[in-house]
Protein backbone atom coordinates (compact mmCIF):
# COMPACT_ATOMS: atom_id res chain seq x y z
CA UNK A 1 0.00 0.00 0.00
CA UNK A 2 1.47 3.21 -0.53
CA UNK A 3 2.46 6.00 2.25
CA UNK A 4 -0.03 7.71 3.93
CA UNK A 5 0.47 11.18 3.74
CA UNK A 6 -0.30 13.61 6.68
CA UNK A 7 -3.39 15.66 6.28
CA UNK A 8 -2.39 19.40 5.84
CA UNK A 9 -3.60 22.38 8.16
CA UNK A 10 -7.00 23.90 7.10
CA UNK A 11 -5.74 27.25 6.65
CA UNK A 12 -2.80 26.73 4.53
CA UNK A 13 -0.83 24.76 2.41
CA UNK A 14 2.96 23.34 3.92
CA UNK A 15 5.98 24.07 2.19
CA UNK A 16 7.77 21.31 0.85
CA UNK A 17 11.60 21.30 -0.88
CA UNK A 18 11.64 22.73 -4.29
CA UNK A 19 13.07 21.00 -7.20
CA UNK A 20 14.76 22.69 -10.52
CA UNK A 21 12.80 22.10 -13.38
CA UNK A 22 9.45 20.83 -14.36
CA UNK A 23 10.04 18.12 -16.52
CA UNK A 24 12.04 16.30 -13.68
CA UNK A 25 11.39 12.55 -13.34
CA UNK A 26 9.14 10.96 -11.28
CA UNK A 27 12.09 9.25 -9.41
CA UNK A 28 12.94 12.65 -8.46
CA UNK A 29 9.89 14.27 -7.19
CA UNK A 30 9.61 16.01 -4.36
CA UNK A 31 6.66 14.05 -2.89
CA UNK A 32 5.70 10.77 -3.75
CA UNK A 33 3.47 9.45 -1.48
CA UNK A 34 -0.64 9.41 -2.09
CA UNK A 35 -2.58 11.78 -0.38
CA UNK A 36 -5.67 10.47 1.87
CA UNK A 37 -8.68 10.44 0.00
CA UNK A 38 -10.18 12.64 2.68
CA UNK A 39 -7.19 15.30 2.07
CA UNK A 40 -7.75 18.76 0.90
CA UNK A 41 -8.27 19.62 -2.43
CA UNK A 42 -6.25 22.26 -4.57
CA UNK A 43 -7.14 23.35 -7.93
CA UNK A 44 -5.12 24.45 -9.80
CA UNK A 45 -6.22 27.26 -12.71
CA UNK A 46 -2.47 27.89 -15.39
CA UNK A 47 -0.68 25.10 -16.17
CA UNK A 48 2.35 27.03 -17.34
CA UNK A 49 5.64 27.41 -14.89
CA UNK A 50 3.73 29.43 -12.01
CA UNK A 51 0.49 26.80 -12.06
CA UNK A 52 2.96 23.90 -12.24
CA UNK A 53 5.05 24.35 -9.75
CA UNK A 54 1.84 25.29 -7.30
CA UNK A 55 0.60 22.03 -8.79
CA UNK A 56 3.92 20.17 -7.81
CA UNK A 57 4.78 21.21 -4.61
CA UNK A 58 1.16 19.96 -3.14
CA UNK A 59 1.26 16.52 -4.78
CA UNK A 60 1.50 13.69 -2.34
CA UNK A 61 -0.29 16.16 -0.06
CA UNK A 62 -3.13 17.29 -1.40
CA UNK A 63 -5.46 16.52 -3.58
CA UNK A 64 -4.90 18.39 -6.92
CA UNK A 65 -6.72 19.03 -10.42
CA UNK A 66 -5.09 21.13 -12.73
CA UNK A 67 -7.11 23.16 -15.49
CA UNK A 68 -6.15 24.40 -18.83
CA UNK A 69 -7.58 24.62 -22.00
CA UNK A 70 -4.04 23.13 -23.53
CA UNK A 71 -3.15 20.10 -23.49
CA UNK A 72 0.57 20.71 -23.30
CA UNK A 73 2.89 22.95 -21.22
CA UNK A 74 5.09 24.95 -23.85
CA UNK A 75 8.54 26.09 -22.77
CA UNK A 76 7.41 30.04 -24.29
CA UNK A 77 11.14 31.50 -23.57
CA UNK A 78 12.92 29.51 -25.91
CA UNK A 79 10.11 29.87 -28.83
CA UNK A 80 12.21 32.23 -30.48
CA UNK A 81 14.86 29.26 -31.49
CA UNK A 82 12.19 27.79 -33.35
CA UNK A 83 11.33 30.25 -34.71
CA UNK A 84 14.64 31.03 -36.17
CA UNK A 85 14.81 26.90 -37.17
CA UNK A 86 17.36 26.12 -34.67
CA UNK A 87 14.96 24.10 -32.54
CA UNK A 88 12.60 21.48 -33.02
CA UNK A 89 9.39 23.03 -31.85
CA UNK A 90 8.35 19.79 -30.60
CA UNK A 91 11.18 19.84 -27.79
CA UNK A 92 9.53 22.94 -26.15
CA UNK A 93 6.01 21.54 -26.18
CA UNK A 94 5.43 19.03 -23.30
CA UNK A 95 2.03 16.73 -22.90
CA UNK A 96 0.30 18.21 -20.32
CA UNK A 97 -0.22 15.00 -18.27
CA UNK A 98 0.85 12.81 -15.14
CA UNK A 99 4.37 12.71 -16.31
CA UNK A 100 5.12 16.64 -15.15
CA UNK A 101 3.10 16.49 -11.97
CA UNK A 102 2.74 12.66 -11.10
CA UNK A 103 -0.66 12.09 -8.73
CA UNK A 104 -2.40 15.31 -9.95
CA UNK A 105 -5.79 15.22 -12.30
CA UNK A 106 -5.53 17.39 -15.39
CA UNK A 107 -8.99 19.09 -16.67
CA UNK A 108 -8.26 20.33 -19.95
CA UNK A 109 -11.01 23.18 -20.33
CA UNK A 110 -11.27 27.02 -19.81
CA UNK A 111 -12.38 28.51 -16.33
CA UNK A 112 -15.13 30.53 -17.05
CA UNK A 113 -16.26 31.46 -13.41
CA UNK A 114 -15.79 30.64 -9.65
CA UNK A 115 -17.46 31.19 -6.43
CA UNK A 116 -16.49 30.16 -2.70
CA UNK A 117 -16.13 26.54 -3.10
CA UNK A 118 -16.32 25.93 -6.70
CA UNK A 119 -14.79 26.97 -10.20
CA UNK A 120 -16.87 26.21 -13.32
CA UNK A 121 -14.87 24.98 -16.37
CA UNK A 122 -16.04 24.73 -19.81
CA UNK A 123 -15.13 21.31 -21.19
CA UNK A 124 -15.78 19.84 -24.36
CA UNK A 125 -18.73 18.12 -22.55
CA UNK A 126 -19.92 21.29 -21.88
CA UNK A 127 -19.93 23.58 -18.34
CA UNK A 128 -18.56 21.26 -15.64
CA UNK A 129 -17.72 22.31 -11.80
CA UNK A 130 -15.01 21.27 -9.62
CA UNK A 131 -15.19 21.61 -5.83
CA UNK A 132 -11.92 23.01 -3.98
CA UNK A 133 -10.82 23.42 -0.64
CA UNK A 134 -7.72 25.55 -2.29
CA UNK A 135 -7.87 27.85 -5.22
CA UNK A 136 -4.80 28.94 -7.12
CA UNK A 137 -5.56 31.00 -10.13
CA UNK A 138 -1.94 30.96 -12.15
CA UNK A 139 -3.23 32.18 -15.74
CA UNK A 140 -0.18 34.09 -16.69
CA UNK A 141 0.24 36.60 -18.99
CA UNK A 142 -0.04 36.61 -23.33
CA UNK A 143 1.86 37.98 -26.41
CA UNK A 144 1.13 38.77 -29.66
CA UNK A 145 0.98 35.68 -32.11
CA UNK A 146 3.33 34.05 -32.92
CA UNK A 147 4.84 33.97 -29.40
CA UNK A 148 1.81 33.55 -27.90
CA UNK A 149 -1.46 32.78 -29.01
CA UNK A 150 -5.00 33.73 -28.18
CA UNK A 151 -7.20 31.05 -29.21
CA UNK A 152 -10.53 29.29 -28.85
CA UNK A 153 -10.32 26.65 -25.93
CA UNK A 154 -11.12 23.85 -28.23
CA UNK A 155 -7.87 24.76 -30.91
CA UNK A 156 -5.35 25.21 -27.98
CA UNK A 157 -4.25 21.19 -28.66
CA UNK A 158 -0.40 20.43 -29.33
CA UNK A 159 -0.98 19.06 -33.06
CA UNK A 160 -2.45 22.62 -33.94
CA UNK A 161 0.28 24.96 -31.68
CA UNK A 162 2.98 22.78 -33.51
CA UNK A 163 1.13 23.63 -37.36
CA UNK A 164 1.13 27.29 -36.45
CA UNK A 165 4.81 27.48 -35.11
CA UNK A 166 5.62 25.55 -38.66
CA UNK A 167 3.74 27.96 -40.67
CA UNK A 168 5.34 31.14 -38.29
CA UNK A 169 8.87 29.54 -39.21
CA UNK A 170 8.45 28.84 -42.73
CA UNK A 171 6.65 32.52 -43.56
CA UNK A 172 9.76 34.07 -41.30
CA UNK A 173 12.04 31.68 -43.58
CA UNK A 174 11.08 32.75 -46.79
CA UNK A 175 11.12 36.68 -45.70
CA UNK A 176 13.62 38.93 -47.03
CA UNK A 177 13.16 41.41 -43.98
CA UNK A 178 11.59 41.79 -40.93
CA UNK A 179 10.47 43.73 -38.39
CA UNK A 180 10.63 42.95 -35.01
CA UNK A 181 8.34 45.74 -33.01
CA UNK A 182 9.31 46.02 -29.16
CA UNK A 183 12.77 46.55 -27.65
CA UNK A 184 12.52 44.47 -24.36
CA UNK A 185 13.73 40.75 -23.58
CA UNK A 186 11.61 39.16 -26.44
CA UNK A 187 12.42 41.93 -28.76
CA UNK A 188 15.96 41.19 -28.55
CA UNK A 189 15.95 37.74 -28.80
CA UNK A 190 13.59 37.51 -31.72
CA UNK A 191 15.82 39.73 -33.67
CA UNK A 192 19.13 38.01 -32.70
CA UNK A 193 17.63 34.24 -33.49
CA UNK A 194 16.74 35.51 -36.79
CA UNK A 195 19.69 37.85 -38.10
CA UNK A 196 21.75 34.47 -36.99
CA UNK A 197 20.00 31.78 -38.76
CA UNK A 198 18.96 33.42 -42.06
CA UNK A 199 20.09 35.85 -44.78
CA UNK A 200 17.75 38.37 -44.04
CA UNK A 201 17.65 42.33 -43.21
CA UNK A 202 16.25 42.53 -39.73
CA UNK A 203 15.12 45.98 -38.05
CA UNK A 204 14.04 46.36 -34.78
CA UNK A 205 12.09 49.23 -33.70
CA UNK A 206 11.07 50.67 -30.41
CA UNK A 207 9.33 53.23 -28.81
CA UNK A 208 11.91 53.51 -26.07
CA UNK A 209 15.18 55.48 -25.96
CA UNK A 210 17.03 52.44 -25.46
CA UNK A 211 17.04 48.79 -25.43
CA UNK A 212 15.51 46.24 -22.43
CA UNK A 213 14.67 50.01 -20.29
CA UNK A 214 14.07 47.58 -16.83
CA UNK A 215 17.31 46.27 -17.40
CA UNK A 216 20.93 47.30 -16.12
CA UNK A 217 22.82 49.67 -17.93
CA UNK A 218 25.47 46.72 -18.41
CA UNK A 219 22.95 44.87 -20.36
CA UNK A 220 21.53 47.44 -22.61
CA UNK A 221 24.63 48.11 -23.51
CA UNK A 222 25.45 44.83 -24.16
CA UNK A 223 22.38 43.90 -25.90
CA UNK A 224 22.96 46.83 -28.23
CA UNK A 225 26.57 46.17 -29.23
CA UNK A 226 25.47 42.33 -29.84
CA UNK A 227 22.60 43.24 -32.54
CA UNK A 228 24.53 45.74 -34.31
CA UNK A 229 27.53 42.85 -34.44
CA UNK A 230 24.54 40.81 -36.31
CA UNK A 231 23.61 43.72 -38.82
CA UNK A 232 20.17 44.70 -36.93
CA UNK A 233 19.14 47.95 -37.43
CA UNK A 234 17.86 49.88 -34.65
CA UNK A 235 15.45 52.26 -34.44
CA UNK A 236 14.29 54.56 -31.28
CA UNK A 237 11.75 56.75 -30.26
Amino acid sequence: AAPRCPRPPTRAVPSAPREEGLCASAAHMSCLCAPRDDAAHLVVVGASFAGLQVAKDAAGRLRVTVVDPKDYFEFTPSLHTALGAARDAASLLKPLDGSLVPGARFVRGAAVGADETRVSVRTERGVETVAYDYLVIACGCSYPAPIREAVDAADQTRARRLARIASAEATLGGAGAVLVVGGGAVGVEVAAELATSGPRSVTLATAAPELLPDMPAETRGAARVALRALGVEMLFE
